[in-house]
């Protein structure tokens, strides 16, 4: 594999990510001292890099050869980029129905990309069991070693927030996929001594962790039950592998809310008219969260959105 100086470029701004003050949505909500923490500023435009860099030189550190991942996408481009800059061979096992362009980029960062006829979960199963038959680096959620590496790369995230805001944090609103991010950012304000409300905002009625948090008991939704769309994709599963992190994040001062298709699109798009923020309708999820629990919050402190991509 051949490392390219642009490559190189991207690994020196993986993380650092801009905290951005509100100058417009922050004063209509009543909340004055908002932020924005946009993760999109990373070399693939999401946090995952932050979990992909990390998780390489895991690997590489180990004297693996190579490692795999089942994803849908965003997180196989990731580990691409950094496998082909650290010399490991990168296997990614991704669903059918989402090849396309993402597929092609992890192709040509040098990734060999498996495609299965089933979902997401079923991606990762295949994925793990690979990992072992090949003595590859298991860097799927499933692996404790590589959730216990990917939580503590996202603790940077609380680091840097706390680094660069002004006021004390009173809230911090994440959107949740498998829980990994929150688990994260949850656990980067614990190491601070510090303990804010943690938000975790998801698709409604389509995600194994708030389910879980509103019947307190870890539950797995049916597949079936599930409405996947463009829109909510990121954020979907009926089995949340880092549920037990995020539970015990949420649990404690946590606040959860289910935001509809609509709520996500209106919301980037608010967030891209008044702030002038680029974001995906799922990062923007945490906006309709942050305003739905608006009126628990105190206003003279400061709340932050992680805008993940």
């Amino acid at each position: 594999m051949v490392s390219t100086p642009a490559i190189n470029m991207r690994v020196t701004k993986v993380g650092d990510t801009p905290l951005i003050k509100s100058i417009s949505i922050g004063g209509s909500i009543g909340l004055p001292h908002l932020y924005f923490k946009t993760e999109s500023a990373n070399p693939t435009h999401t946090q995952k890099d932050r979990a992909a860099l990390a998780l390489v030189m895991d690997a590489r550190n180990s004297g693996y050869l190579g490692l795999t991942i089942g994803t849908c996408g965003n997180f196989g481009a990731s580990l691409a980029i950094f496998c082909n800059l650290y010399d490991l061979q990168c296997t990614v096992f991704m669903p059918g129905r989402y090849k396309g362009a993402r597929g092609r980029e992890m192709e040509q960062e040098g990734a060999v990309v498996i495609y299965t006829d089933k979902g997401y979960e079923e991606a990762v199963a295949e994925s793990a069991n690979y990992a072992l038959i090949n003595k590859l680096y298991d860097a799927n959620p499933t692996s404790l070693r590589a959730a216990h590496t990917s939580i503590e790369a996202y603790t940077k995230i609380s680091s840097e927030i706390d680094r660069d805001i002004i006021g004390e944090v009173e809230s911090v609103w994440v959107a949740v996929g498998n829980g990994t991010t929150l688990a994260g950012v949850s656990e980067g304000f614990r190491l601070l001594g510090k303990n804010p409300i943690v938000g975790a905002v998801s698709s409604k009625d389509n995600n194994a962790i708030l389910t879980s948090f509103d019947q307190k008991a870890i539950v797995e939704l049916d597949p079936e039950s599930l409405t996947e769309t463009h829109v909510n994709e990121p954020l979907l599963n009926h089995q949340a592998f880092q549920v037990n992190e995020a539970l015990e994040a949420l649990y404690d001062r946590g606040k959860v809310y289910g935001a509809t298709d609509a709520e996500m699109l209106h919301a980037a798009e608010t967030i891209r008219r008044e702030e002038d923020i680029f974001t995906q309708p799922a990062s923007a999820s945490v906006l309709a969260g942050l305003i739905a629990h608006k009126d628990s919050l105190q206003k003279s402190k400061s709340h932050v959105l992680i805008l993940t991509s």
